[in-house]
Parts: C-alpha cells; structure tokens; sequence
C-alpha cells in the first residue's frame, strides 16, 4: 500500500494566480494520500509547512527546516494508517471511507501520549521562537542548524547514558557528565579519521541552547528547576581566524585567475571586505543604497544584522583604498545588490583556491580548545585555513596597523566591548610589530636611539 504526503493545493490567493515563488512562502496543511478500496482518501495531519520548507520528493521536511522533526509524527502516521488497514483486512471488516477515517481519528486520539522533554524542545520551543516571536526575538535561518546539533547531541546522550532526561533531571550531576561524556568519551569519524571528544566551543554551543530551552519553559511553567542557571557554558575561539600580512594581500591581487568570472568576483568581495570590515553577511547583504558619498568621499553604511535586534545605529566606514573603490565603481548601480550573490559556503570555498594559486602557503598550526587546554590538531599551508572571517580580521590588524585609534576602528566595525574585539587583533607577524614600533618612535622623541 503507498502511503504519501503532499502539501494542500492552493494556486492562488484572493482570485490571483500565485507564482511558484509565491507559493514557497505560503503555509499550508500537509496532507496524507492514500488509495482505499479503490478510492482517493485524504487525512489532513493538522501540520502546516512552506514549499521551501518542504522537499517534495522525499515527501518530508528538508532536513535544515526547523520543523524536521514533524517527520518523526508524519513516518508514525503511516505505520499507524497502514496498520490499521491491514488488522482490517485480516479480520474481514469491511468499513466505508468515512468509518475508515472516524476509526483512525478515534485511534489516534487514544494514542495520544503526554509531552516529553524533547516533544517541547522539538516543537513547542523551536516554533514558538520561529512562528510566533517578535521579529527582534525571532530564531534566524543561521541559528536553526546549532539547535538541530543541539538536540541531536541531547539524544545521543540519553541513548549512551540510557536515563531519560526530563526537566527535573536537569542538574548539576547532568551537566557534569555530558561535558565530561562528550569531552572524553564521545568519537566521530572525519575524513577517515577517529576524532575523541568535541572542542569547547561545541561543547558549549550546545550547553547555551539548552540553558535557552529550559529558561523559555520555566517562564511557560513547565517546570521549577532552576539548577539549569548554573550551567557553565564553556567558552572559547568559534573558529580560528586567519589574518593576511602585506606581501600576502598583494599576493591574492595580483594572481592571475585567468577569465574565470566567479574567482574574479570572490576576490573583488574579499578585497572590499577587507576595506569595509564588515561581517560577511551583513557584506553580501549590501545594497547600492548602502554606497553613501559625503564631501567627495566614499563611504559604505549599514546597519549590522547581529545588532539589529538591541540597536538601529548605522555603522559608517569611509572607504580610501584604491582596489576597493574600483570595486564599488565596477558594480555601483548594476543591480539592488551591491556585489555578485554568491553562499558563504562557497565564498569559503573559492577563497582557499585563489589563496593556493596566490601561493600563501606559510605553515600554520591548526587548534581546538579541549578540556580547557588548546590543542594543536594540524599543521596546514595558510590558503586551506582562509575563511570569510580573515577579511574582518586583517581589516582589524590593518587600521590598528596604520595607527587609527581602537576606539575609532571598534566604531568602524560595529564591536561594542574590547574582549570580543581583541580575537580580531593580530600582531604575530614580528614584521607588523617592527613596522608599528618604527612608527611610534618616528612619532615620539622617547622611543628615539640617540
């Protein structure tokens, strides 16, 4: 017997025709189908989803949609029909469509069990911070892959430690033990390799989600346990961010791409991040409205996504380096957007093979935070280690570089408090650290040698 799911048709919308973009961001019900002694029988499941939410032929949701686990009640649903219609079969009843649909409405409402932890963590919380929140409370499509890896590293716990988790088992002896579990004791395979133990910033990601989760249901009333507000959420670099010195920058210039268009734009984008030091979503994001000019100068303005939700303050960054301007003039009134589209997944992609043709192949110790302590994990040409976040970076090391105050580069690139700032600062380069020392003491007659 095929078992399948569709989303409710709908083609248009107040007697207008709805385009198949439209009709990715219209909810509807999601709908079982099933032929039933030879007839069409249709069992709405009361679940709503979007049509970019919806993957069509796997008749599920997409596995990065917030709702991926409606697919655990819709797979428990078709076993619970089919069943039905089969114990039907083999005990000779023989019942009309309707009797057929009062008797799965009847079973389904006698099979209906209380709410566990992970019912609310899975659906209550996840849709009431999508669905329902304010725009400024509102979970970004960014934020939904760490509570899908939160939940799943949840699960795996309960399964290994086999102890349910409900809220009253959320305390300090939990939370010792899953950091330790997933510290010490838990191993995945990457790259053919068997990797122990998760870094401290995963570890922690997780722990943060989950002290979100449990605040949200105190506040709900789902429970009183307030052990959950001691949970150290472990911290330490997200990820290690690569700077470029001056001979690296001039390098990824003046590579020759040859006349492949995409590398050519990657390094248009990096090289006005590096002027803009903007973050790299809030860069691809920039509309032509964001070019403002101010007494002949160029300046980009933009209000950062991030901050968006505490503050509307505009961040403005006067723009004087030559290569960046020449960008801004290639695509200045082109489109809405200011710069080609492109994903961060192969914006980091494409930027590690023009830095492997640029030949920016110093060695670098690749590291991760466990238990505490840093660990070098690998040792890598610096192209393999180029992401979005080096063009903020060396942004950063740059103008601190050329001398401009922190307070002015910190206003420039939207950081509110020094700590956060300071991961951005790099001054390793024993070349960078001469330059900078030469400069104050051309500057101050007490650094001068007599």
């Amino acid at each position: 017997m095929n078992i399948n799911f569709y989303l409710k048709g709908k083609a248009s919308k107040g007697g207008t025709t709805l385009t198949k973009k439209a009709k990715q961001s219209i909810r509807t019900t999601i709908e079982l189908r099933m032929r039933y002694e030879g007839q069409p029988f249709v069992y709405g499941t009361k679940i709503h989803a979007t049509g970019s939410e919806w993957d069509e032929k796997r008749q599920r949701f997409k596995p990065q949609s917030l709702k991926v686990h409606h697919n655990e009640h819709l797979e428990h649903l078709a076993k619970e029909i089919e069943g039905l219609y089969i114990q039907n079969k083999t005990k000779g009843i023989s019942l009309t469509r309707q009797q057929f649909r009062d008797q799965v409405q009847r079973h389904l409402n006698k099979s209906t069990k209380e709410k566990t932890f992970f019912d609310y963590l899975k659906q209550d919380y996840t849709e009431a911070k999508h669905l329902t929140a304010s725009p400024r409370e509102r979970i970004k499509k960014s934020t939904v892959t760490k509570y899908i890896c939160a939940v799943k590293h949840l699960e795996i716990y309960q399964n290994v430690r086999r102890a349910e988790l409900t809220f009253d088992s959320m305390t300090k002896d939990f939370y010792n033990d899953f950091v330790s579990y997933f510290t010490y004791e838990y191993f995945y395979t990457k790259k053919d390799k068997t990797i122990v133990g998760l870094d401290d910033s995963t570890i922690g990601c997780t722990v943060k989600n989950l002290k979100a989760f449990l605040s949200w249901a105190e506040q709900e009333g789902l429970h009183s346990n307030t052990a959950y507000k001691r949970f150290k959420v472990m911290k330490a670099e997200k990820e290690q961010i690569i700077t470029l010195n001056d001979d690296e920058y001039k390098q990824l210039l003046d590579v020759n791409l040859g006349d492949d268009e995409k590398l050519q734009q990657v390094r248009e984008i990096f090289v006005l991040g590096i002027a803009v030091g903007a973050r790299v979503s809030d860069l691809l994001a920039l509309k032509q409205k964001n070019i403002v000019y101010k007494g002949g100068d160029s300046f980009i303005e933009y209000i950062p996504e991030k901050t968006i939700k505490h503050r509307s303050k505009s961040l403005s960054v006067p723009i004087f380096d030559n290569e960046a301007l020449a960008v801004i003039k290639k695509y200045e009134g082109q489109n809405e957007n200011l710069l080609p589209k492109i994903s961060q997944q192969d914006f980091n992609k494409l930027i590690k093979v023009i830095g492997r043709r640029a030949q920016i192949t110093d060695k670098t110790n690749k590291t991760k935070t466990k238990g505490g302590r840093e660990v070098i994990v690998d040792v890598l040409p610096k192209w393999q280690m180029l992401t979005s976040h080096c063009m903020r970076r060396t942004f950063i090391t740059r103008a601190l570089k050329a001398g401009l105050s922190i307070q002015l580069v910190m206003e420039c690139s939207g950081h509110t408090d020094y700590k956060s700032f300071q991961r951005y600062i790099d001054f390793s380069n024993s070349k960078d650290k001469a330059d900078a020392f030469k400069k104050c003491a051309d500057k101050s007659t007490v650094m001068k040698v007599a």
